[in-house]
C-alpha cells in the first residue's frame, strides 16, 4: 500500500475569483485612470476634487452622481479601444461594454466603502421613516428624526443601496443613464463604414448536412470524429464545448422514445442536461450512423477504464484532462470548411464537384 500524502490545506475561492474575471476587473480600473487623466487635461477643477487614480477618489465624489454621468460621457463619445501596446485603435465600445464598465466601476466603488474601516470613509446606515404617518408611529417617529440627524442619508451605503431599490431616486437615476448611453452609442455607430450587426453567421442543419457530407467523403478516422464532434455539438443545442463532457458512461436507452439520451454537463452554471437522440431524416443528419462511422473508422481510441471516464470524443480533451481549448477545435473544424477559402482544408468540400480541385 502506497504511502498516504498528506496535502495542505487550501481555502476556496468563491464565485467570481476566476483568472479571467480578475483581468476584466482590472481592464475597468484601468479605463477609470484614463477617464481621470482626460478630465485633468480638459476640467482641471473637476481634476482637484477626483484626483488620477479610479482607486483613490474620494468618498464624497466616488460615491455621487457626479463622477458616473462624466464617466458616461467619456466611455460613449472619446474613449477608444487599445490595443496590446495601448496604443488607441479606431473602434469605440459597444452598448454591451460600456454598460460592463459603467456597472463595474460602480460595483469597484461599492465594495471599496463599504469595506473600508477608517473613521473619515466609514458609512453608517440611516434608519428608515416609516411611509405613511398614523396614530400608532408618530410617537416614535421623534426618535427616528434625531437618529437620522446624527447619521444623516448621504453616504455611499445610501447611495449604492438606493440603485438596488425600485422606484428610488438612485434607480432611476441609473436607468435613465443606461437609456441615454444605448442611444449615443446606436447613433454613433449609424455613422460608422461597417456592419451594426458583429454576430456571426447562424449555421443551420443544411450547412450541418453539408460539413457532415465532406468529411464523410474524406473517409478517414480523423474526418469521421470531427464529424461526430460537429453532429453532437448540434443534437445537444448548447455551448460548443458541450460534447467534450460527454461520455460512455452518461449514455441511457430510453424506453420511452425508444433512443438513447446523453448526459450533457454544463460546467458554467453547474447543471446537467439531458439530450435526446432522434433519427435523422437522412444519412447526413443522423447521429447514429454518425456514431458507426466513428466506431468503425477510429477503432480502438477509445479504451474502457472502470476507474476512470471514458469521454465519447477524447480528442477535445487536452493533455492535462481539462476540456478548456475543446470550442476553438470544433470551430476550426467548421471553419476550415469554409467556401471563400477552400484549399485551406484537406477534406473535400460538397459544394465543388467530387473528386476536390
Amino acid at each position: 500500500m502506497p504511502p498516504r500524502v498528506v496535502a495542505p490545506s487550501e481555502a476556496m475561492a468563491g464565485a467570481g475569483s476566476s483568472e479571467s474575471w480578475a483581468g476584466a476587473l482590472s481592464n475597468h480600473q484601468r479605463i477609470g485612470d484614463l477617464f481621470l487623466a482626460f478630465v485633468s487635461e480638459g476640467s482641471p477643477e473637476l481634476s482637484a476634487k477626483w484626483g488620477l487614480k479610479w482607486c483613490e477618489v474620494p468618498e464624497e465624489h466616488a460615491c455621487g452622481k457626479d463622477i458616473f454621468a462624466h464617466l458616461a460621457t467619456y466611455l460613449c463619445k472619446t474613449y477608444f479601444i487599445t490595443d496590446r501596446a495601448g496604443k488607441p485603435t479606431d473602434q469605440q465600445l459597444s452598448m454591451a461594454s460600456v454598460e460592463g464598465i459603467f456597472n463595474g466601476l460602480i460595483q469597484a466603488n461599492k465594495k471599496r466603502f463599504l469595506k473600508s474601516t477608517t473613521a473619515a470613509t466609514k458609512v453608517r446606515a440611516a434608519r428608515p421613516l416609516p411611509r405613511t404617518l398614523t396614530i400608532s408611529n408618530t410617537a416614535c417617529l421623534a426618535p427616528l428624526l434625531i437618529a437620522n440627524q446624527l447619521c444623516p442619508r448621504n453616504g455611499a451605503q445610501d447611495f449604492f443601496n438606493g440603485l438596488l431599490q425600485d422606484k428610488s431616486e438612485e434607480f432611476l437615476w441609473k436607468k435613465g443613464m443606461v437609456a441615454e448611453m444605448n442611444r449615443l452609442t446606436f447613433l454613433r455607430s449609424l455613422h460608422q463604414p461597417k456592419c451594426q450587426d458583429n454576430t456571426e453567421h447562424e449555421i443551420a442543419l443544411p450547412h450541418v448536412k453539408l460539413l457532415c457530407a465532406s468529411f464523410a467523403r474524406a473517409g478517414t478516422k480523423e474526418a469521421a470524429e470531427r464529424k461526430l464532434a460537429i453532429k453532437t455539438l448540434w443534437i445537444a443545442a448548447g455551448r460548443a464545448g458541450e460534447p467534450t463532457l460527454m461520455s460512455f458512461e452518461g449514455m441511457r436507452w430510453n424506453a420511452v422514445f425508444e433512443t438513447i439520451t446523453i448526459e450533457s454537463p454544463q460546467s458554467k452554471p453547474a447543471k446537467l442536461k439531458m439530450v435526446l437522440v432522434v433519427a435523422g431524416a437522412d444519412r447526413h443528419s443522423d447521429w447514429m450512423l454518425d456514431f458507426g462511422d466513428h466506431l468503425c473508422l477510429d477503432r480502438g481510441s477509445i479504451h474502457f477504464n472502470a476507474d476512470k471516464k471514458t469521454w465519447l470524443l477524447p480528442y477535445l480533451m487536452n493533455n492535462n484532462g481539462s476540456a478548456s481549448g475543446a470550442a476553438t477545435k470544433i470551430t476550426s473544424s467548421i471553419k476550415g470548411m469554409q467556401v471563400l477559402s477552400p484549399m485551406i482544408s484537406p477534406y473535400p468540400n460538397p459544394l465543388y464537384p467530387y473528386p476536390y480541385p
